[in-house]
């Protein structure tokens, strides 16, 4: 299936003109070397260019389509047709100063030219075309040891020499753009395929059998070179006497179609997301880049500044979601039953594994993510973009702050990917790996005295989000909202609310206090509430009696918040069950509902501004998440 869909991907770029035939590859080319009608070497064009990063300028080689470049391996790697570097175009290498480095370098160089001689001659060998007879020429007549003396060369030798692929011009043209050696060279593949035949697995007709997979480029973790997504490289992969791609029989034509495909979505950095040690890539049949953008938006969020969306856009579009019909995005009209493949891909020893595979409707894809989203709102502090996370804020709540790999368990990635696009409960390893840093953490707001930028808090609202989308979701709390419920009775949630209550009435009373009880006492709290409540009672009696005297003495020069906590406190405590107190211990579940009723109740009194008159706010600043 995974093939089958690539095979596809590819017959659709190449009928846009966006994937090269068979036979042939997109490569960087630095260099063209020009040659005259004798074979005697002009000039040689730089062909890098300029490109912006950022804010630097880099430069890089020319993409261009030559032929291609299968994997080199051995003592002696064979040449490349057309396209090389200047060790097998010109015999040349890199200066070593160790005598004895420098003479190995020059025999292998030596060698190399050799190849790509014999190639040349055995492809180019007889043709009535101008162009092939200057390249028969230019290698019959080259002198490796007399490279550095050519006024060509003068300028550009030493970078020639330390990399970069050269291409042939001949009047104007380069060499393997002429019809009649492109020709010569889609023939020469052909003659050149294993006699084997079969029936393609891919594509269900005969055809030859590709010995060896494509390589596959772009998998961070993988050999820079590439990594196969199928292979047989060792003894007992093999079966009823096949060898190698034998045992899979995939034609030559559906293993370059697939391994071209999933190298240029490789490459498409606007829709390819890396994830833990994962990286994923997506495409769609129809209207592909628009559909592309949308899923990328709603699910990972924007990492290109030219394409953002805001909350509010992105939930217009998926109102007609609701109702089954076209989505219009990025001036297309994207059907509801657009086929969609996400393939989630990691590295490994010796070849690359597959994490998860999904096809189905684009439609249906966006319904998931829209429900992933409306469980995962929640109310964020105003310096966040979002009030639903995107999944790589997600998974980077899941990661220490103070971790030397910032990336998320790679299981963890995976699991929670698949289970948002296919609406499937979320991993349970997601929410324990959230208690478990809200746990370990503690909040970090200054450093000798010196109040940091980027303040870290142990509970964050990315952190609250999916404590918020795992319990709807996994434990069935349709109770929960994006905003505080005041009507919910659970006693882990009104305890954490209790909780919030206690930290904001000692910050009144005390506003330039450096620790909270929320630093001393929220993870007993959390986990074994009897232990630590009573004394939290008498603190917050403490603090409200001070707040009463300051009222008294008129000392607070604004609105003094005492009768309003004092009215919140009494009905949140009139909220518990008197006949069952305060509970002993709290299992997961409910120390999720501590921390969710502890976060809610925090961001909700902070967020309403009532008049001063009305009693029924504090006004301390929240600078927590």
């Amino acid at each position: 299936m995974i093939l089958q869909a690539l095979a596809k991907r590819y017959q659709t770029m190449a009928e846009k003109g966006d994937a090269p035939r068979r036979g042939w590859c997109p490569v960087g080319v630095s260099f063209a070397l020009d040659l005259a009608e004798d074979g005697a070497l002009l000039r040689v064009y730089d062909l890098r260019e300029e490109q912006s990063q950022g804010k630097k300028t880099v430069i890089r080689p020319r993409q261009m389509i030559v032929p291609d470049h299968p994997t080199r391996a051995g003592q002696k790697p064979k040449a490349y047709f057309l396209c090389d570097t200047a060790t097998y175009f010109l015999g040349i290498a890199e200066e070593e100063d160790d005598p004895a480095k420098a003479e190995k370098k020059r025999r292998d160089a030596l060698q190399r030219f050799t190849s790509a001689k014999e190639l040349h001659e055995k492809l180019l060998q007889g043709m009535d075309a101008p162009a092939a007879r200057a390249v028969l020429s230019f290698f019959q007549q080259w002198q490796p040891e007399k490279a550095r003396m050519h006024q060509a060369l003068e300028e550009l030798f030493p970078e020639m020499a330390a990399g970069g692929n050269l291409v042939f011009r001949f009047q104007g043209h380069f060499v393997q753009e002429y019809p009649e050696i492109a020709a010569q060279w889609e023939h020469a593949i052909t003659a050149q395929e294993d006699d084997e035949q079969g029936i393609c697995l891919v594509t269900g007709r005969k055809g030859s059998i590709a010995r060896l997979h494509p390589k596959i480029k772009g998998v961070p973790g993988a050999q820079v070179s590439g990594a196969n997504l199928v292979s047989f490289n060792m003894e007992s992969s093999n079966s009823f006497g096949h060898e190698q791609g034998a045992n899979a029989p995939v034609s030559e034509e559906a293993s370059f179609a697939y391994g071209m495909a999933l190298n240029a979505l490789l490459e498409d950095r606007d829709h390819r997301q890396i994830i833990g040690d994962t990286v994923v890539v997506y495409w769609a049949e129809m209207e592909n880049e628009a559909s592309q953008d949308l899923l990328s938006m709603s699910m990972f969020g924007s990492m290109n500044d030219k394409k953002q969306m805001t909350e509010e856009a992105l939930n217009n579009l998926f109102q007609n979601l609701a109702k089954g019909q076209p989505i219009c995005f990025e001036a297309a009209e994207i059907p509801y039953e657009n086929p969609f493949y996400i393939l989630g891909i990691s590295p490994n020893a010796a070849r690359l594994s597959v994490r998860f595979f999904l096809r189905g409707a684009l439609g249906e894809f966006l319904q998931h993510v829209k429900a992933h989203r409306e469980r995962a709102a929640i109310t964020m502090p105003p310096r966040k973009p979002w009030i639903s996370p995107p999944l790589w804020a997600w998974l980077k709540a899941t990661v220490s702050p103070n971790a030397s790999n910032k990336s998320p368990l790679p299981i963890l990635a995976g699991s929670t990917t698949t289970a948002i696009l296919k609406n499937a409960m979320y991993p349970a390893s997601l929410y324990e790996q959230v208690l478990l840093r809200i746990h370990a953490e503690i909040d970090v707001t200054d450093t000798e005295g010196k109040r940091l930028k980027e303040p870290h808090y142990k509970i964050t609202g990315e952190r609250a989000s999916i404590i918020k989308a795992y319990l709807m979701k996994n434990k069935k709390r349709g109770e929960l909202r994006m905003k505080l419920n005041e009507e919910i009775t659970d006693s882990a949630y009104v305890l954490g609310r209790i909780f919030s209550l206690r930290e904001g009435i000692q910050k009144a009373a005390n506003p330039k206090l450096n620790a909270t009880v929320k630093d001393r006492y929220f993870d007993v709290a959390s986990t074994m509430p009897a232990r630590v409540f009573p004394l939290l009672e008498r603190l917050t009696n403490h603090h409200l009696r001070k707040l009463a005297r300051l009222a008294r003495d008129d000392k607070m020069k604004t609105y003094n918040p005492y009768y309003n906590y004092e009215k919140q406190m009494r009905e949140l405590m009139g909220m518990l069950d008197a006949s069952k107190g305060i509970p002993k211990t709290l299992n997961a579940e409910e120390q999720g509902m501590f921390i969710l009723g502890y976060y809610q109740q925090t961001q909700a009194r902070y967020e309403k501004k009532e008049p001063k008159e009305t009693g029924a706010v504090d006004t301390v600043e929240d600078k927590e998440d």
